[in-house]
């Protein structure tokens, strides 16, 4: 088991969903995001906030490439929803959401498989209310993860950091 895998166990993240890439109509240029839900999910109802990872798999070879939260009134699957939706081409979409999709389909064109990890957030008490920490967690995780130096696709700044790693 490399340090990654343990990671995943000793934070408790569940293997979700594996992410796809297609095309958005004819427009070769036009990447869009799908996900292959099926491996289980945290239900909207549970009323649970929650941190997600993507992470790029390759044989033995694996690496965090974004981290993420989803508000405790909503599931894994409208937030990835909302990814799929920023790949939209024109105004509707959001150049960093193209811009994942066009780092996640290169991953991909070099036989990486990419894949939704996801955990609950823990709850806390804090002036009488209790409180999911989605927000607080996502924040220590994209620092844990920079850290063990992984690539995120979390921007820090303005500027795009493209991933530098390709098939071992």
């Amino acid at each position: 088991m490399d340090s990654l895998d343990l990671l995943l166990v000793k934070y408790q993240f569940n293997k979700r969903a594996e992410i796809f890439i297609d095309r958005w109509g004819d427009d070769a240029d036009s990447l869009k995001m799908r996900f292959k839900f099926g491996i289980g999910d945290h239900d909207a109802s549970q009323n649970v906030g929650l941190v997600y990872i993507w992470v790029a798999e390759y044989e033995e070879k694996a690496d965090v490439i974004y981290v993420g939260k989803v508000g405790s009134s909503q599931s894994l699957r409208k937030r990835m929803a909302q990814h799929v939706n920023g790949t939209r081409p024109g105004p509707s979409g959001s150049n960093s959401g193209r811009q994942n999709a066009r780092e996640i389909f290169r991953l991909t064109e070099n036989g990486y498989k990419v894949f939704v990890y996801s955990r609950i957030a823990e709850v806390r008490e804090l002036v009488g209310e209790r409180v999911s920490l989605e927000s607080v967690e996502e924040e220590a995780f994209i620092l844990k993860f920079s850290n063990l130096n992984h690539q995120l696709l979390n921007r820090s700044s303005k500027k795009y950091k493209t991933l530098s790693f390709a098939r071992p």
